[in-house]
């Protein structure tokens, strides 16, 4: 579906640059229980308000969440929640991959549009995927800091109580959450200014132009710390000495068809940091195993090594089927709370 569009496309494969986060830790029990979160996007508002949902529960998930807001736009067709991960003191803000023909056109619109700063572009399907629970999200990502921090009013600097924002995402969920966090990572008014922003997606497609991954990485690494106003786009050079406690993370699964597209040949390129799946073709979670790439967000030694010989032609070579099978998991949508 996410492919119809691409047959008219360009077909030199383009350069990679390093945008830092390079040393990135990288917990796969950590990185399963985001899994889980990133999955229950799917799920719908029923299931996650009780939090008794297929990837709600079971001991690879994250407990004893509470639902903050339901966000569905059922015109646009997208879907996700903001949540308080009590455990952890911190908001959960995760959105649903595709789902429905909405979705399939969102999908396929690869022309780029700006957003942010001069120069910085995103993919138009996905920015508008975005825009749909984007006013929902902000509302409700600020009323959970509120809630979840020991502040009782809103204008006042938040506690250590609850300091950070996790965003997650499957397919086309991924490239929303991080066009989101790319956004809050951004703002630096009394609410946002010292929380630190994460982002871990799975099976994300490219998302802008090295513009965008310059200007997001910057947000990104720089949250939860006073400087950003004072932090340029990343580089080499700069990115030990300025970063602060935000994270990148980005999973691909080997053969997975939809991280190879947008190409490269129009402009786009990755989010780091990348952790490569790489699995036996087996559902069995204990047959995977990860590879913590470089931090250009287009390693040449991890999933761009599948994006061969060019655009369109590797396509033949991947799998949609891998697609909803991150970490030896059968997701992509949700037994017994799915969506109706």
């Amino acid at each position: 579906q996410i492919l119809v569009l691409c047959l008219g496309l360009l077909f030199s494969p383009g350069c990679c640059e390093r945008f830092g986060a390079v040393d990135v830790d990288f917990d796969v029990v950590e990185a399963n229980k985001t899994l889980h979160l990133a999955w229950s996007a799917y799920c719908n508002e029923t299931a996650l308000q009780a939090w008794d949902c297929e990837w709600c529960t079971g001991p690879n998930s994250i407990p004893n969440v509470n639902l903050v807001k339901y966000l569905k736009n059922k015109e646009a067709g997208t879907q996700g929640f903001v949540g308080i991960d009590n455990t952890r003191k911190r908001v959960v803000v995760a959105y649903r991959g595709s789902k429905n023909f909405e979705n399939t056109v969102q999908d396929a619109e690869f022309w780029m549009t700006r957003f942010g700063p001069s120069g910085v572009k995103v993919d138009h399907g996905f920015l508008s995927a975005y825009m749909s629970v984007r006013n929902e999200t902000l509302v409700a990502v600020k009323a959970a800091l509120n809630t979840c921090s020991s502040s009782s009013d809103s204008n006042k600097p938040l506690s250590s109580d609850c300091r950070s924002v996790l965003f997650t995402g499957h397919s086309l969920g991924a490239a929303m959450a991080t066009i989101g966090a790319a956004e809050v990572a951004a703002k630096d008014d009394s609410i946002f200014a010292n929380v630190e922003v994460n982002l871990f997606t799975f099976g994300s497609p490219r998302v802008g132009n090295k513009e965008f991954v310059a200007w997001a990485t910057s947000n990104l690494i720089h949250s939860g710390t006073t400087r950003k106003k004072d932090v340029g786009r990343v580089n080499n050079s700069t990115v030990a000495a300025l970063a602060g406690s935000g994270s990148l993370r980005r999973m691909r699964r080997e053969k997975d068809i939809v991280p190879s597209i947008p190409p490269r040949s129009i402009g786009y390129r990755h989010m780091p940091t990348e952790v490569w799946n790489r699995h036996n073709d087996s559902d069995n979670s204990s047959n995977n195993s990860y590879v913590l790439c470089n931090g250009s967000g287009e390693d040449p030694n991890c999933g761009d090594q599948e994006e061969r010989p060019f655009f369109p032609l590797y396509l033949l070579h991947l799998s949609g089927a891998e697609h909803t099978r991150y970490m030896g998991y059968q997701g992509g949508g949700c037994t017994g709370g799915h969506d109706n």
